[in-house]
């Protein structure tokens, strides 16, 4: 069996037929597609009973599922658990409704996302990724020494992006971050939020409301998304649970998805001797990131709640059962992408969409600023570096129910550009 970071994982162990997925395992998040593949090949419908949690694993299933809000609502929210029963419509208000009502917030609150805008806005980022790479490169370069992709690049760039876009002053961004980090982490094979989570979202739902108010002071600032969803609010189109909801859930995935997004590239690079060709190369980085969504997302299950009963596969998903869609297995499912579906390779022709943003009512608003971010951020990492070397055995994964990613990954670098 394979390690890494201390961790082992399941790449050729035999899982036994009567294998219930459990979505917090650790050694699921160390090798995922070993978990996929006997999913999808023996159990396509999964039932773990301690849990009430029905796990779909086939693309036809995970596409179908996605956009059909009349049996599998997005109502509950799209993780497993309930971090704050008490503050449950602050924090899921806007995201968790189906189509239509679902429809009419999004077009209010997305204006900000449009490919238009985000690409206009890439200038910005481009200067916010030169000034962390440079300062973590031109440490590593002094001193000899390895950096950590995922905690002085990856992380902080995300987060400072994000933050610039919502508006966040800078001197708060390592606090929020740490928030974020803590509210995600989950013990090993456990759905409970164990105390530090609920401590820390609590501080980052405080930060929100009282960030809210000071912009609602209309203190002359440059203009963000924040302002824009406080002017929808105020003309009483959307209230304001929905608007704190928007900015909790930009916080989760601006900094946890991209960020993962970011270190899954590297990994990527680094596991198909890929740096030295993407430095080289950098037009190729499109088909290369296109390829990484595809195998290794950072997105790899969100959740749903059963409105009605449902068979598949010869079995029923209960009425009122939570569902989790394994957006991860059905990027490397081969009735989807062939045969070398579990292969990385580059140039590859695809024949369905990639389900890394979601599918149907509820697709990525921000798909279009998380794309252009790590594409720009990777092709600054390549023009600065032509060869690198990751040390495996440090690195690692973060732990929960819904994300595949690092929170470590120390690279040395071989060759500056």
């Amino acid at each position: 069996m394979d390690f890494m970071g201390g961790t082992m994982t399941m790449q050729h162990a035999q899982l036994p037929v009567d294998f219930q997925f459990n979505p917090f395992d650790y050694e699921f998040h160390a090798d995922p597609k070993a978990v996929y593949r006997h999913l999808r090949d023996r159990s396509p419908l999964n039932y773990n009973e301690q849990l009430n949690l029905y796990a779909l694993s086939r693309y036809d299933d995970v596409a179908e599922a996605l956009s059909n809000d009349s049996v599998y609502s997005f109502c509950h929210s799209d993780t497993y658990e309930v971090l704050h029963p008490e503050h449950i419509q602050d924090l899921v208000g806007f995201f968790c409704s189906d189509a239509p009502r679902h429809n009419k917030q999004r077009q209010l609150s997305g204006r900000p996302f449009t490919p238009h805008k985000t690409q206009a806005a890439a200038s910005r980022v481009a200067r916010l990724g030169e000034y962390y790479l440079d300062s973590a490169l031109d440490k590593a370069r002094r001193n000899n020494c390895c950096v950590d992709f995922m905690n002085d690049i990856a992380g902080p760039i995300s987060m400072a992006v994000i933050a610039d876009f919502i508006g966040f002053p800078s001197e708060q961004r390592e606090s929020i971050r740490h928030w974020i980090d803590l509210t995600v982490a989950r013990d090993n094979g456990s759905a409970i939020v164990q105390p530090a989570a609920l401590a820390a979202s609590e501080q980052l739902l405080a930060y929100l409301y009282a960030f809210w108010a000071e912009r609602e002071r209309g203190v002359d600032q440059p203009e963000t998304i924040t302002d824009h969803m406080i002017r929808v609010v105020a003309s009483g189109r959307l209230s304001k649970q929905h608007g704190i909801s928007f900015l909790w859930a930009l916080c989760f995935a601006g900094q946890e998805a991209t960020a993962k997004m970011f270190g899954n590239a590297i990994y990527q690079a680094s596991r198909h001797n890929l740096d030295y060709l993407l430095h080289k190369s950098p037009q190729l980085l499109d088909d290369f990131l296109l390829e990484v969504m595809r195998f290794d997302s950072p997105a790899q299950i969100i959740y749903r709640t059963a409105l009605e009963d449902d068979y598949r596969h010869g079995a029923l998903i209960k009425k009122g059962a939570r569902v989790a869609l394994m957006l991860g297995s059905a990027g490397v499912d081969e009735r989807a992408f062939g045969i070398d579906a579990g292969e990385f390779k580059m140039g590859r022709t695809f024949t369905h969409d990639i389900l890394t943003f979601g599918w149907g009512t509820h697709y990525c608003l921000g798909r279009h600023l998380g794309e252009m971010e790590v594409r720009v951020c990777v092709q600054q990492f390549f023009e600065r570096v032509r060869t690198f070397r990751l040390d495996l055995d440090k690195a690692t994964r973060v732990h929960t129910s819904t994300v595949h990613g690092f929170t470590s990954l120390p690279l040395q670098v071989i060759e500056f550009a």
